[in-house]
């Protein structure tokens, strides 16, 4: 009989989804990035898991999240108006894609509970 994966093996492949999306793996257009990585929390089934939490957890210098004033160990609260906890992992791949030039704006806190927003253009891949 077949075992499903882990939970820890689930929650690292949609960091990898997520992670990728972000740094600019596309589909369709010239592959855009915004210079950010995460670290996911997610539950429920393998094939449809649930986010419970994204927190950014590295910046690459001088791309636009840096630029924007993102600090490691904030936590993503919204993504395009899409609210994070409780959201499908594979729908907010979707809204976080970005080719070159399209803009994503995100909700977020930092540890302290303070919360902002910024927009970012993602730039093209290099």
């Amino acid at each position: 009989m077949h075992k499903p994966p882990s939970a820890p093996a689930v929650r690292t492949w949609v960091f990898m989804l997520l992670m990728f999306t972000c740094l600019g793996v596309s589909a369709a257009g010239q592959p855009g990035q915004f210079g950010i990585g995460f670290k996911v929390e997610t539950e429920g089934f393998m094939l449809n898991p649930k986010l419970k939490s994204v927190v950014v957890s590295d910046l690459q210098p001088g791309l636009p999240a840096d630029k924007a004033g993102i600090k490691v160990g904030d936590e993503v609260v919204e993504a395009d108006g899409k609210t994070i906890a409780g959201a499908s992992a594979f729908g907010m791949r979707s809204t976080m894609h970005k080719d070159a030039g399209q803009a994503l704006t995100l909700k977020l806190k930092h540890p302290t509970g303070d919360s902002y927003t910024i927009t970012m253009v993602a730039v093209p891949k290099t």
